[in-house]
């Protein structure tokens, strides 16, 4: 099954800080001022039938940042927040680890999980000019 997600960017950009004014500007949108957004998750189970043992869906968690920081990379070792969101549903570490991100995250944001096999949840998050990027 394929949870369909309404509407969210996610990006996988590099974790290094900027070591130079140029590459300091690479993290930094053109767009002026800060934005609100609402992000909504539509669970939706495509199967025939759901699994008969508790269906149901983590809650959605995630960051609005800049292109500095990487909430997980394809081959790497997941971070311990990401592996307690993945194995267990717990939120909390993964939400520590954007707050110890420091200024390269602004708006981190969970939403209500969702207990049975479809239904939707929405959550709303800010983005500016420096951190024009959300990962979820």
């Amino acid at each position: 099954t394929t949870p369909t997600t309404t509407p969210t960017t996610m990006a996988a950009p590099t974790t290094a800080a900027p070591t130079s004014a140029a590459a300091a500007a690479d993290c930094v949108c053109s767009a002026l001022g800060t934005a609100s957004y609402r992000m909504t998750f539509d669970a939706r189970w495509t199967s025939p039938q759901p699994p008969s043992s508790f269906p149901h869906w983590s809650q959605p968690v995630g960051t609005s940042h800049s292109a500095c920081y990487t909430m997980w990379k394809s081959g790497e070792t997941a971070s311990d927040g990401i592996e307690s969101m993945a194995e267990f549903g717990f939120t909390t570490p993964l939400t520590r680890e954007f707050t110890a991100a420091g200024a390269q995250t602004l708006s981190s944001f969970t939403s209500g999980s969702i207990s049975t096999a479809s239904g939707a949840s929405s959550t709303t998050f800010t983005a500016d000019q420096y951190h024009s990027l959300v990962s979820a």
